[in-house]
């Protein structure tokens, strides 16, 4: 019975030494989700070195293919309505191509024509008024007539045959003339000025009237309609978009290690899409770039690129992504 005791005390033994010696086998043992988490990580940073490899460039000395360039428009505006009312029509559709200083649309311009028309009237009032000068003329000729009394009486005053209260009313009926001409004179001023106020009354009435229609400040192509005839639109409300198509921007990154941006600006650039079976080639140059350098020592760089038309259609649009060749400028 004693030797049975010895046995199991020794059994218990020898299990616990084998439970420590598996821990410490598990422990010496990376943690498989650790082992996960760090494969992870090296799949990452392995897809972001493909990235960058896919979109670094082909080359050679002379030049560089950058791939998968970001299109965008250089100019865009939201055109709206610059006066409060209701369109009466639109001249434009979707996809309409327009020309700079071309009606977009037009408001209800029937009171404005009425008050520009009324405005007109009272400027043509005021200018008859302006140019009447005979208060003046009748003011002067009373003058002469005054002056005329007074020197005869004068000269009979000299010769003892009139009296100095008779030439004092004479004296002072010349003085009276004179007034009446300073205030003639005011009055012609008073009615000129009333004259050029109604004439900006017209010009205002015109503006007003001009401001009902709506015109594109830029060549481009309508891409939306807002609003439809009919509708009221408050000032400031936009009625269509435009864009600019027959000028568009490009962008590349370059690694500033391998080219210098400075160098870059006004160098001719060729863009490459494919659009079905056939690729399209446009011509522009480098017009600037952005200052900031990235985390992976990129900088952006900006083309603007000629655009060309397939029929009434462009083929190079906002949004695609195309291949640009530029000219290499190398660091010093």
């Amino acid at each position: 019975m004693l030797m049975n005791l010895r046995l199991t005390k020794r059994s218990v033994f020898l299990v616990t030494v084998g439970a420590v010696v598996m821990c410490y086998q598990i422990m010496a043992q990376e943690d498989p989700s650790r082992n996960q988490g760090k494969q992870s990580l090296r799949l990452a940073a392995s897809r972001e070195t493909g990235s960058l490899a896919a979109a670094s460039f082909q080359k050679n000395d002379d030049w560089m293919m950058f791939e998968r360039c970001p299109v965008f428009t250089l100019e865009s505006i939201e055109l709206p309505s610059q006066e409060s009312g209701v369109i009466a029509s639109l001249e434009v559709t979707e996809n309409d191509n327009v020309v700079a200083n071309q009606i977009i649309a037009k408001l209800d311009a029937k009171v404005a024509e009425l008050e520009k028309g009324v405005a007109g009237l009272q400027s043509q009032v005021a200018t008859a008024e302006a140019n009447d000068e005979s208060e003046i003329r009748l003011a002067e000729a009373f003058m002469q007539e005054a002056q005329l009394q007074v020197d005869i009486y004068e000269e009979m005053a000299s010769k003892g045959n009139s009296g100095e209260f008779d030439l004092r009313q004479k004296q002072l009926a010349l003085a009276q003339t004179k007034v009446r001409i300073t205030q003639a004179r005011a009055s012609k001023q008073q009615k000129d000025l009333r004259a050029k106020l109604a004439q900006a009354s017209v010009y205002l009435g015109q503006q007003k009237a001009d401001r009902l229609i709506l015109r594109s400040p830029i060549a481009g192509t309508v891409v939306k309609i807002e609003h439809r005839p009919g509708e009221w639109v408050q000032a400031g409300t936009t009625l269509v978009k435009i864009i600019r198509l027959d000028e568009l921007r490009v962008d590349c990154f370059v690694d500033i290690n391998q080219l210098d941006p400075s160098n870059l600006v006004q160098q001719p650039v060729s863009v490459f899409v494919n659009r079905g079976q056939s690729e399209n080639q446009f011509v522009g140059k480098i017009t600037s770039f952005d200052p900031d350098v990235s985390s992976t020592g990129s900088v952006r760089v900006h083309a603007t690129i000629q655009n060309q038309k397939s029929g009434d259609h462009w083929l190079l649009l906002p949004g695609m992504t195309v291949r640009m060749q530029l000219a290499h400028a190398r660091t010093p």
